[in-house]
């Protein structure tokens, strides 16, 4: 089922980040940097873990090393889906976000150096923690904003956080995998595919 989930999000953020370098004016890149970036991000998690899951890996580096390169570009994605919600609001929080990103890739790096899962689930926990806080807090800061503005940030906002939180976080805390589990990984592990494109089609419809 994660092969299968990982397959189908190389395939489609594959085909999204084709289309949107074809644009072959330099001012359409720039303008649209971020969902390029956060294309890229997504292609890159779901190449890692499919080469993480590929069988014969267990007693070589490769397989810890996309591990690590894998969990880093997830720990990134958040962030950008944030500062590609937010449209330049909110800039504090923008680099809160980039600063909560940097901390987990950090700690999954440190992995590769010395081998303690603790550093793995303390990764995941300043992601699922630390952009659940912010995204709350963000959420009452727009109600100073116009109704219809309001709306559009909440909207963004949560749609952005909630689901990659849960594909970030959902089994990779748990000890161990079992048999029956495969709807629950599914519906939330493999839950930032259809997520990532919602926020990436907010500005490329």
């Amino acid at each position: 089922i994660n092969t299968l989930g990982h397959a189908a999000g190389v395939i489609v953020f594959g085909i999204f980040l084709a289309l949107l370098l074809r644009q072959r004016s330099a001012e359409s890149l720039r303008r649209n940097r971020l969902p390029v970036i956060a294309a890229a991000l997504a292609l890159f998690w779901n190449l890692s873990s499919i080469v993480v899951l590929a069988p014969g890996l267990d007693e070589t580096l490769v397989k810890p090393l996309f591990a690590a390169l894998g969990f880093s570009v997830l720990s990134a994605l958040p962030a950008v889906l944030l500062h590609l919600s937010f449209e330049g609001r909110f800039r504090a929080c923008i680099v809160a976000g980039y600063a909560l990103s940097a901390a987990s890739t950090v700690l999954h790096l440190a992995e590769l150096v010395y081998f303690e899962v603790s550093l793995h689930v303390s990764g995941l926990s300043v992601i699922t923690i630390g952009f659940s806080l912010l995204t709350l807090f963000t959420a009452a800061l727009s109600f100073s904003e116009k109704s219809e503005q309001r709306r559009s940030i909440l909207s963004r906002a949560l749609a952005a956080m909630g689901l990659i939180l849960l594909s970030a976080s959902f089994a990779h805390f748990a000890d161990s995998h079992t048999d029956n589990a495969w709807p629950a990984e599914l519906v939330f592990h493999h839950a930032g595919i259809p997520l990532a494109l919602f926020i990436i089609l907010q500005n490329q419809r």
